[in-house]
């Protein structure tokens, strides 16, 4: 399978449907990609949809997102 992101990447994704939040790919299995957060402790999993490569795109995807901006 191609994956149109690698592990190491710096990536955003929208958390809770607002916040535009920073994370690095960690971990790629099964259609999922494993994420750290830059800003805190953890890591989730998330489908390659709810990933974004730029700032700018994850806020044109969301527009309470882009009243951070």
């Amino acid at each position: 399978m191609i994956y149109k992101y690698g592990i190491g990447e710096h990536v955003y994704i929208i958390e809770n449907g607002m916040h535009i939040k920073e994370v690095i790919i960690v971990n790629i299995a099964n259609g999922f990609y494993q994420v750290c957060f830059t800003d805190r402790k953890g890591s989730i999993k998330l489908r390659e949809s709810r990933l974004y490569k730029t700032i700018g795109e994850a806020a044109t995807k969301n527009s309470a997102a882009k009243n951070e901006f």
